[in-house]
């Protein structure tokens, strides 16, 4: 009997001057049966079982970065049902507790949890102070440091640590350049390589997937994602004379009130809100108030972050500064959508990249800046 696919979790926290910025995929996975042993599943990377609710479908399972406090922001990888109970400790006891180091002390003592069955990156803003701490069950807390014995850069964990570490680190080496106020930029930016890479590296033994969140503790407090709709698409189908793209799968990534919504417009239409400490009436209550809005702004595409994806090789094209209205026009219906693009930007997506051969290797373009000039003419479209 062939093995089958293993999904690995995959959260990781990467420590910047000014923030500290967690990120997570979004599959859940569970233990395989199989000789060979090992982390597996058959499912669908995007969507999970679901309730049913208002035309949502509700999951509980796979988020995996939690808003503890305003002052403590959580990563958790490992075995589901301790994920949680590790979660709700933390959020009802975090205020009695200055810093992590006795909160954590309190959550194993206060736990039965199995030798390493958790494992959770906390990023903490305590007087002013960014610290990034490492717990796992029945190790405890720890502080990561490089060789320098300074704060480590980026930190893996889960199961993804097994062959995966270099993204990390490229992850790492791309956003150092970036300051504070260009934080959304960032997460975007780690979200995208993130979802670009699961695109390409993966082999068809070990994935991890799904749609990647991220979160930032700032001295300033707590910054969530921007909301992205991603476009993902084959270069080799556009068409040269008309500029035109005749297929491609939307997917709408947006983070509310510690629900992460999901929806995937083509080729097969379904929502989904993620929502792993919330019960079903909470979710529902969060449905009815911000619903309507969830819907609307993945139905006019009308997210901060418009990013392309390509199928046919590591490169991507990422929107942030401007109405895509400069750069394309899309028609999306139910079972089908096509986009009409601007010429210079036709080029960036019909772009081949040379890259270095290194392993996990991939490029991100940003609509040029020189776009958004004040005597800027928008293109006419074929």
């Amino acid at each position: 009997m062939a093995l089958e696919t293993i999904i690995l979790t995959y959260c990781a926290a990467f420590v910047t001057r000014d923030a500290i910025i967690l990120t997570a995929d979004t599959v859940e996975t569970s233990t395989s049966n199989d000789e060979a042993g090992g982390i597996s599943s058959t499912g669908d990377t995007f969507f999970n079982e679901s309730t049913l609710f208002d035309g949502f479908e509700i999951s509980d399972s796979a988020l995996k970065i939690f808003k503890i406090d305003d002052k403590r922001l959580v990563a958790a990888a490992g075995q589901k049902d301790e994920i949680y109970t590790a979660i709700q400790f933390l959020r009802e006891h975090s205020s009695k507790f200055d810093f992590m180091m006795p909160l954590f002390e309190s959550l194993q003592s206060s736990n039965n949890f199995g030798l390493d069955t958790v494992q959770i990156l906390c990023a903490e803003n305590a007087h002013a102070s960014l610290v990034l701490g490492v717990w796992s069950a029945g190790r405890g807390l720890s502080f990561p440091a490089n060789t320098t014995d300074k704060p480590a850069h980026a930190i893996l964990i889960g199961s993804a640590r097994s062959g995966f570490e270099y993204i990390t680190k490229n992850v790492s080496q791309m956003i150092a350049k970036y300051p504070e106020e260009k934080l959304p930029h960032v997460l975007t930016l780690i979200n995208s390589y993130h979802q670009l890479v699961g695109i390409h590296v993966q082999t068809t033994e070990k994935k991890f997937g799904g749609a990647y969140t991220s979160a930032a503790m700032t001295r300033n407090g707590i910054v969530w994602q921007p909301d992205t709709t991603y476009y993902i698409y084959s270069p080799s189908e556009l068409n040269t004379e008309a500029k035109k793209l005749e297929a491609f799968e939307a997917v709408n990534v947006i983070m509310r009130k510690g629900l992460l919504y999901v929806e995937r417009r083509t080729p097969v239409f379904r929502n989904i809100l993620m929502a792993p400490i919330l019960d079903l009436e909470e979710v529902k209550a969060i449905v009815r108030e911000i619903g309507a809005d969830l819907y609307y702004t993945a139905l006019q595409l009308s997210s901060d972050y418009k990013v392309f994806l390509s199928r046919e090789h590591p490169y991507g094209v990422m929107l942030h500064h401007f109405h895509p209205e400069y750069c394309y026009k899309s028609n999306i219906g139910p079972d089908s959508a096509s986009a009409t693009f601007s010429p210079d930007f036709y080029q960036l997506l019909k772009t081949r990249p040379s890259l270095p051969f290194l392993q996990g290797a991939a490029k991100l373009e940003v609509v040029p800046r020189g776009l958004l000039a004040d005597d800027y003419v928008q293109p006419v479209f074929p």
